[in-house]
């Protein structure tokens, strides 16, 4: 188990589900919360599993502003922008390459990306003009879903817009959503998380 200081998160590994509420109910006695949420979360760094917890908001894009990479005079931006104008020079890449590189960076910035083996996502809808819901599963594994992910936007292989569910697989902080009628809802645990010896969970 490791005790993140300073922050109310847990990481474990190599627990076995029938000693779970046992070790929880333990960790609660001993920091003085009252209770614990189980994130659903699992992975093999540490430090993506950190990442993925506690910088949940400011993922992506989102993680300059973080990592205070923004300007934080919007004047200096256009002086760097004149300049560069006023040295001249061309770029190699194309337009395909430029708006593909342009929409990977808008969903997944620039930073490097937290590691994530696992992802699941499970769809319910109704069918055309009747009630009834049907379900499927996709399944995405890799050494980083995510980067995976993004080197599929430069490459070209994948339709844009992404679907709201994978663009927020980085901030949805779980290896399992559900989406229902369009919508992401929710976190559904996903069988393949019981590895409890292969992987450190939160």
């Amino acid at each position: 188990m490791v005790r993140c200081p300073l922050t109310p998160c847990a990481i474990l590994a190599g627990v076995k589900k029938l000693h779970l509420t046992t070790i929880l109910d333990a960790l609660c006695l001993t920091v003085g919360c009252s209770q614990w949420r189980d994130m659903e979360l699992c992975g093999r760094s540490l430090s993506s599993l950190l990442d993925l917890m506690l910088n949940q908001a400011s993922q992506g894009p989102y993680s300059a502003y973080r990592l205070n990479q923004k300007d934080p005079n919007p004047l200096l931006a256009v002086r760097r922008k004149r300049s560069r104008h006023h040295q001249g020079g061309s770029s190699t890449d194309s337009e395909t390459d430029k708006r593909l590189k342009a929409a990977a960076e808008s969903v997944f910035g620039t930073n490097p990306l937290p590691k994530l083996e696992k992802f699941t996502f499970k769809i319910e809808a109704p069918l055309a003009e009747t009630e009834e819901l049907i379900s499927c599963s996709v399944k995405l594994s890799g050494s980083s879903v995510a980067q995976g992910l993004k080197q599929c936007v430069l490459s070209g292989a994948v339709g844009l817009p992404l679907p709201g569910v994978l663009t927020a697989l980085t901030s949805s902080a779980s290896n399992s959503v559900l989406v229902q009628e369009g919508c992401l809802v929710g976190h559904t645990h996903s069988p393949a998380d019981n590895d409890e010896n292969q992987h450190n969970r939160t």
